[in-house]
């Protein structure tokens, strides 16, 4: 069937079986994850705004896009800026590069034929020299050429840490691993600074080690994007293998606290870090805190948008983790309960909020975690029918029966007072 005849919801479905269909065919991390971001997810409010860049382009998706030519007049410069830091000289710098360009055309989803090999070995090598460049500067580390410093002015520096975390900005690893194995370029503190954004714990990270690795494993990953994604979801969380039966029946964060679930914030920022227990009197949710900006809707939105790619990522925490969230928030008043939980944090306003993770809840892929939790909470419910049912009266009435307590000890003062002026003969 021609998905334009299909109503928007069977559209949806379609795109989401094909996506995971797709991935189920792709069991190494050979596939191309570059690729540009689903139409229907790019359709949402302010797409446009959350997935094209503003500055610079990195790579072959928006090297033509009007905005972005400026900044490629600077490349050049900020190449030779990167390259004579090392005693290795250019022409070392760019072998490299087009040693490795044949792997890297693979690393994306479309063919490109209108770029020839020499064209796109030049792009990579710009392009590369350009991002890491621009994680020396933003961190510090080495001071840059005055030109470059000029153009990288805090206006634009700003907007060059957005754009490089869209996924259709991504440049293939073996490029930037190419590249770095002639010059070191601190990718942990840079890391560490974009974690800082969205991470209210990140300054009690402990002191940078420049020999540290930024990976927890040894396998390569994807692009930058990824190892922003790794660092958010945080280290693997060891749960049950908790078989699903029923769905959930909650829609906000007010109707779990009718029914006696507290919600409160893990001591973590890590997406990975959430779940839930039982207590002798009350549930607890525990939920990783985020804080919602401007720049975070935008890299959310592109970890969503990644998690989407076939083969990407089977446990799709950060799509699980926001999920959870959407499934907190029906209205205003949740995003008001969150805060008051000390769950969600930042500038935006309770409508911008809402709005926010409203227009991603039908895109996000969710794992088994999400699942697991989601069938917790409903055990919960069905296990203590008799509970939570007293709890929902208290909670609804809670105002009623304190003032109806309020009088009711009133007038036991008042008949302790009659009795003791007029004691009983």
């Amino acid at each position: 069937m021609n998905v334009e005849a299909m109503d928007e919801s069977e559209a949806l479905v379609s795109a989401m079986t094909e996506i995971q269909s797709t991935a189920q065919q792709w069991p190494d991390r050979t596939r191309p994850i570059i690729r540009r971001v689903h139409y229907l997810l790019r359709s949402i409010e302010k797409g446009d705004q959350y997935f094209n860049p503003e500055v610079v382009a990195i790579g072959p998706y928006h090297r033509h896009d009007p905005q972005v030519q400026p900044a490629e007049a600077i490349k050049k410069a900020v190449a030779l800026d990167f390259c004579k830091s090392s005693r290795r000289s250019v022409r070392e710098f760019y072998k490299v590069v087009r040693d490795v360009t044949p792997l890297a055309r693979l690393c994306y989803a479309d063919r490109f034929d209108d770029i020839s090999d020499k064209e796109f070995a030049d792009m990579m090598f710009f392009d590369g020299c350009f991002l890491l460049q621009f994680i020396v500067t933003a961190t510090g580390y080495i001071p840059a050429s005055l030109s470059v410093e000029r153009w990288m002015s805090s206006f634009n520096l700003d907007r060059v840490f957005r754009d490089v975390m869209l996924l259709e900005n991504q440049l293939p690893w073996v490029v930037l691993e190419a590249l770095m194995s002639f010059r070191w370029v601190p990718i942990d503190l840079f890391l560490q600074k974009i974690v800082a954004k969205i991470d209210m714990t990140a300054g009690l990270l402990p002191p940078y080690d420049e020999g540290g690795s930024h990976r927890d494993n040894d396998r390569s990953p994807c692009h930058l994007l990824e190892l922003v994604r790794e660092k958010f979801l945080g280290p693997q969380v060891q749960r049950g293998d908790d078989i699903v039966t029923h769905i959930s029946i909650f829609t906000s964060a007010i109707d779990l606290a009718e029914v006696g679930v507290r919600i409160c914030a893990s001591d973590t920022f890590r997406f990975r870090n959430f779940s839930f227990r039982r207590g002798p009197l009350y549930g607890w949710l525990s939920l990783p805190p985020i804080v919602l900006t401007t720049y975070n809707r935008i890299v959310l939105s592109n970890l969503v948008a990644f998690e989407m790619c076939p083969g990407v990522a089977s446990e799709s925490s950060v799509g699980s983790y926001l999920s959870l969230l959407v499934a907190l928030i029906s209205r205003e008043e949740d995003v008001k309960e969150l805060r008051s939980k000390k769950i969600l944090y930042g500038g935006l306003s309770d409508q911008q909020s809402l709005s926010f993770f409203k227009s991603l809840s039908p895109y996000l892929m969710t794992g088994n975690d999400y699942m697991s939790l989601l069938q917790h909470l409903n055990d919960y419910h069905r296990r203590r029918k008799v509970r939570v049912f007293i709890h929902k009266i208290v909670y609804n009435n809670f105002n009623f029966l304190l003032a109806a307590t309020s009088v009711v000890l009133f007038l036991i003062t008042i008949l302790q007072t009659i009795f003791t002026i007029y004691p009983r003969k």
